[in-house]
């Protein structure tokens, strides 16, 4: 029965629709039975969390200018500027970013003279998965990144572990996730002497990392291990034994 039911999970996990509900309810979804209707579906909806670690393949520093002062055409003009000074400066100190993202100049609030503009540095991950001197070679980034900001007198924040190809890991973590709200189902089917006889749909309630600028931040996210956490929604059909 549990390998049919996560089979037809699978096919089921698609949507990130977000929803605020207790972790078991029961209930009857439909119009209530009447001559000639079919009854409506009992269901058993159970929440599950599930993780999957790996290796981080790749950091990313994320830099902000937001000149002020002046008039409002100084301060554009100023952070207009900065994509240049960040490529010499990058040029200066031999770095080489896998990628490089400057979206553009915006104007905050246009009753003050000020703008903001901001870069996305990413570097790969392999020389500092070295036992020996890799902890030490990631260090030597993060300081330099500090003295580019610096330089450019401008905020950095970071660093920021993460994956270039997310989806395997994530697949993994919502599949730990779905199989984790059927003990909780199974138990209250159980309890009515009923049993999960199918699945009916699956909720992704949210997915985060460890290792990005917002979300999860506990465990700390190391130069082996990042983390993916998943919420899920399951609902389950039962019927009475």
């Amino acid at each position: 029965m549990r390998q049919a039911l996560f089979a037809a999970i699978a096919l089921l996990v698609a949507s990130h629709t977000v929803a605020q509900q207790p972790p078991v309810e029961v209930r009857y979804e439909g119009q209530r039975a009447v001559s000639g209707q079919a009854a409506p579906t009992p269901l058993i909806e159970s929440e599950g969390i599930g993780e999957a670690d790996c290796v981080p393949d790749c950091v990313e520093f994320r830099f902000c200018l937001r000149p002020s002062g002046g008039t409002l055409r100084e301060a554009v003009e100023t952070a207009a500027a900065f994509e240049t000074r960040l490529n010499k400066e990058l040029e200066a100190r031999e770095l080489a970013p896998s990628q490089m993202a400057v979206p553009g100049v915006s104007i905050p609030d246009v009753g003050q003279n000020a703008a903001s503009v901001e870069a996305r540095l990413r570097f790969g991950m392999g020389r500092f998965h070295r036992a020996e001197n890799g902890p030490s070679l990631f260090v030597g980034l993060c300081e330099e990144m500090r003295g580019l900001a610096k330089t450019l007198e401008c905020s950095v924040t970071g660093p920021f572990l993460a994956l270039e190809d997310t989806e395997p890991i994530e697949r993994k973590a919502l599949a730990a996730a779905v199989a984790n709200a059927y003990p909780a189902a199974e138990a209250v089917a159980q309890s009515m002497r009923a049993e999960v006889v199918a699945v009916d749909r699956v909720r992704i309630l949210d997915v985060t990392w460890n290792g990005a600028p917002l979300p999860k931040k506990d465990p700390l996210p190391t130069l082996r291990s990042i983390i993916c956490t998943a919420r899920v929604r399951v609902a389950y059909v039962f019927s009475a034994t």
